[in-house]
């Protein structure tokens, strides 16, 4: 109002409660600028995660066709997450390897035995080796490094009685007789003739097989071994010399003279498939289950190894073992059998078993003697050579062996040693009192003090020799670690390998880059120097692991300019400690990525856990939130998906906060011309349902289906993947930015319909329609213009709900009946849309709206191109 040229504000002075109505007031400004906090946004957002989660899972580039396993989302609220990340943490065995462990070479006794690699999926015997342990009885320390092999483990042997075997019925009256069933068409010439051959191991005529069933071969022991073993196999004969006593070892089983069955393993494997193809069907042809010599040959190959082991290092010794003729025939809770080259059978009453643990990093069996008890004990090459006696020491085979364990660790094998110590009585019953004690122990440190425990005895060894187990890189795995290190992420790979070993495998994986230097930081010293060079890739020793857990600010610097890092000889509790230090020191967005159930404690401390479901079990994949099958499929899940999903949710972020700053200033900028009444000239039902149905559906495609760029672009640039790391989408700036532009355009809206409307005769309810609907053109014209990716679905679902828009307005002011709301709005949309004002008024204020932000999109896309 003005008076005398002055601008007087409006005051209600006519009001009987002035205070009663100051609360009303106060209330309907409370119910008008209520949408400014955006209560629908939390739902939408969950919907849109769900709606990624459910295509990250359908994506058939993540299936792996070998495992016939696809990717297992077992978290619902963080995809966004994987376009951030700043740190990948990964194990190396099994994770970057495919944790199939090949015997390939061995050292024993000053001498290094190292098979040709003809078959890289398959171990090959060294002659030199094999010549040896034929006769081994000259040969103690090659005798005691098999026997350490077969016995210092948890492997166990599948029995299958031989008698699932066949059975060839009988002839008789006449006829030939199987179970319920006879065949008049079978000679017994015939039957005679077929029964002869397979005992001799003949090839029979497929025109002479007939019919059979399951059951139980009638033949010998002897004769189905005869029948198993290949011509040009040569059987090793019993040794001519007297049976050893293999320094005090128990009375073997069987005799001397008994014959050598290494083909147990066969015969078992032969029942299996046997067993295996005859459930299959009652009556089949003949041909599909007589063991002629060809057909048992090719079941031989084909079975799987009748070993169980826990893992896979266990069962690659067991093989490699067999290869030389020491074969593991049965495990038993107090005792192990096992075959050797001079004997049937031997069996070994085992005393005690110290199971091997993350802090003494070895194991050991005690069996007894008749020269006592005997300690075998396996482990890292740092846990036995730090324990072995004072005469090995300056012993030079040993150092002979150390240099072997350098070769193979250069070689990227995995190494392992293994020694023996004979024990008197007295020391073993002491130690095993004391041992047994501790076991009953109930508190909680009864695991460190059995660890220490056993440590004192495994003291004193000797040592027999060193394995090199291969275990081969996965494919596509130094393509993986290249993009993600060309996407700016600092990878670290944690293993619990030698330094040889694991530099190895970092140099042969790609993770470290060939060009950049390698700095081994051992020290403080080593911290302090290495912290003034910057893209290194950094070595960290278990004591620089100590040093980083201690806040060491040198390290910490020199962590944090590196480009890769690689930590070896890394304990669970350690991994999991370095992925809380980077989290909460280097303030990084953490992924953990490992395959058994040792990385558990690594994957759940990190922001984002992988767990890839490989053949250590699926602890890890049920303890993680997002189960791979392959390495590899890494690259594809952050640098696509996690790159869509971040940019997606960021997107959707700032258009709500947008488009609520944008309803708001609408409503207050109609309150400078009502008298600050709090009154609402929008229709209260569709101001209702505006930011939950008209505007909420858009935003859920666009979150869901959006593209800023094509998922062949994003694995070809890695470097676009830098977007989410920075989080350079949803910062103040951007969000300072789309409010500023809500308010804006809502000026536009308000402005534009007020001066196109001023002194005419239109009402107040066609007011709030001309408004209502420039609300929904402007903001689905806003979310428009900022779509990358156009299909046909995005556009018929923006054209639907502006189509329901007006079905809203038509329908209900068309059957609103007379005196429902104050001056009721009858036939209003019709007379609204059949003036011309109505039209031009919503074209201007589409246009004006647009303008800045349509302008500043192509610009910044055109200064983009030209980078």
């Amino acid at each position: 109002m003005f008076a005398q040229g002055k601008l007087i504000p409006y005051v209600s002075n006519n009001s009987p409660t002035p205070f009663i109505e100051g609360l009303i007031g106060l209330g309907a400004y409370f119910i008008d600028f209520q949408t400014l906090v955006p209560i629908s946004l939390y739902i939408t957002v969950e919907i849109i995660k769900a709606l990624q989660i459910y295509f990250i899972s359908n994506d058939i580039e993540l299936y792996d066709e070998k495992s016939d396993r696809s990717i297992d989302c077992r978290s619902l609220s963080i995809p966004e997450e994987l376009g951030t990340i700043t740190h990948v943490l990964s194990d190396k065995t099994g994770t970057l390897t495919e944790n199939v462990m090949i015997f390939r070479n061995c050292a024993i006794d000053n001498i290094d035995y190292g098979g040709d690699r003809i078959n890289p999926d398959k171990a090959v015997r060294s002659e030199q080796l094999y010549i040896r342990t034929m006769n081994s009885k000259y040969h103690p320390i090659l005798r005691h490094f098999f026997t350490n092999i077969l016995l210092n483990n948890s492997v166990v042997v599948n029995h299958i009685p031989h008698t699932d075997l066949l059975e060839l019925g009988n002839f008789e009256g006449g006829c030939y007789n199987i179970g319920n069933s006879s065949f008049y068409d079978v000679s017994e010439e015939k039957y005679n003739k077929m029964v002869d051959a397979i005992k001799n191991g003949e090839t029979i005529d497929e025109d002479d097989l007939m019919m059979i069933r399951p059951s139980n071969l009638h033949l010998s022991f002897d004769d189905r071994l005869t029948v198993i073993e290949e011509e040009d196999t040569p059987i090793p004969t019993p040794s001519p010399y007297p049976t050893p006593d293999n320094n005090g070892n128990s009375p073997s089983d069987s005799s001397p003279t008994s014959p050598i069955y290494r083909p147990l393993s066969s015969i078992a494997s032969f029942s299996r498939k046997v067993s295996t193809v005859v459930r299959r069907s009652i009556l089949r042809p003949i041909s599909d289950f007589i063991p002629t010599r060809k057909r048992l040959l090719s079941l031989k190959h084909e079975v799987k190894n009748p070993y169980e082991a826990e893992s896979p290092d266990e069962l690659a010794l067991i093989e490699g073992a067999e290869l030389y003729n020491y074969v593991l025939l049965e495990r038993a809770a107090t005792s192990v059998t096992i075959s050797t080259p001079e004997n049937a059978e031997k069996r070994y009453e085992v005393l005690l078993i110290l199971p091997f643990d993350a802090t003494r990093k070895r194991m050991s069996v005690i069996v007894r003697t008749s020269k006592g008890p005997l300690l075998y004990c396996k482990g890292a090459d740092s846990a036995i050579m730090s324990n072995l006696n004072d005469d090995s020491q300056e012993d030079q085979r040993v150092e002979s062996v150390k240099k072997h364990v350098d070769s193979y660790a250069a070689k990227g094998l995995r190494t392992l040693c293994f020694a023996m110590k004979y024990i008197s009585e007295e020391e073993f019953e002491n130690f095993a009192d004391s041992y047994r004690f501790i076991m009953e122990d109930p508190s909680t440190e009864r695991e460190n003090m059995l660890s220490e425990k056993a440590g004192e005895i495994e003291k004193g060894l000797t040592l027999l020799g060193v394995t090199g187990i291969e275990d081969r890189l996965q494919d596509g795995v130094p393509e993986t670690l290249c993009s993600l290190r060309e996407a700016g992420l600092q990878v670290w790979l944690l293993t619990g390998d030698k330094l040889e070993t694991a530099q190895n495998i970092a140099t042969s994986s790609g993770l470290f880059h060939p060009l950049r230097p390698i700095r081994v930081i051992e020290n403080e010293f080593d911290a302090e120097e290495t912290s003034e060079a910057a893209g290194c890739n950094i070595i960290l020793s278990p004591i620089a692991v100590k040093l980083a857990q201690e806040n060491n600010a040198f390290l910490l610097s020199a962590l944090k300019k590196a480009k890769t890092v690689l930590c070896y000889r890394m304990t669970p509790s350690e991994k999991a400690a370095i992925v809380n230090f980077v989290k909460n020191k280097i303030k990084g967005t953490v992924l953990a990525i490992g395959d058994g159930a040792n990385d558990v404690p690594m994957i759940q401390a990190a922001h984002v856990g992988i767990g890839l479901a490989g053949k250590e079990g699926l602890q890890a994949a049920m303890a993680c939130d997002f189960a791979l099958a392959r390495f590899r499929f890494l690259s594809r899940l952050l640098l696509v998906h996690g790159h869509w999903c971040y940019y997606r949710l960021a997107t959707m972020f700032l258009y709500f906060l947008y488009k609520n700053s944008n309803v708001v200033c609408v409503l207050f900028l109609y309150q400078f011309f009502n008298g600050w009444s709090g009154n609402d000239f929008i229709d209260p039902l569709w101001g209702v349902a505006y930011p939950i149905i008209f505007t909420s559906v858009q935003p859920v495609f666009v979150g869901v289906l959006d593209q800023d760029e094509t998922a062949e672009k994003l694995t070809k640039q890695p470097a676009k993947y830098n977007v989410g790391r920075e989080n350079l989408l949803y910062t103040p700036k951007l969000f300072g930015r789309d409010v500023i532009d809500g308010i804006y355009q809502a000026s536009v809206i308000y402005f534009v319909c007020h001066l196109s409307l001023l002194e005419s005769s239109i009402g107040f309810w066609e007011m709030g329609f001309y408004v209502s609907t420039a609300s929904i053109f402007v903001n689905s014209a806003h979310l428009a213009v900022q779509v990358k990716y156009w299909h046909w679905r995005l556009a018929a679902i923006f054209l639907f709900f502006i189509i329901l828009h007006f079905s809203y307005f038509f329908g209900f002011y068309t059957s609103i009946a007379y005196g429902f709301v104050p001056d009721s709005p009858i036939f209003m949309p019709e007379h609204a849309v059949s003036d011309s004002r109505f039209w031009i008024c919503q074209s201007i204020i589409i246009v004006l709206s647009i303008i800045p932000r349509f302008t500043s999109i192509c610009l910044m896309d055109y200064l983009h191109s030209m980078q």
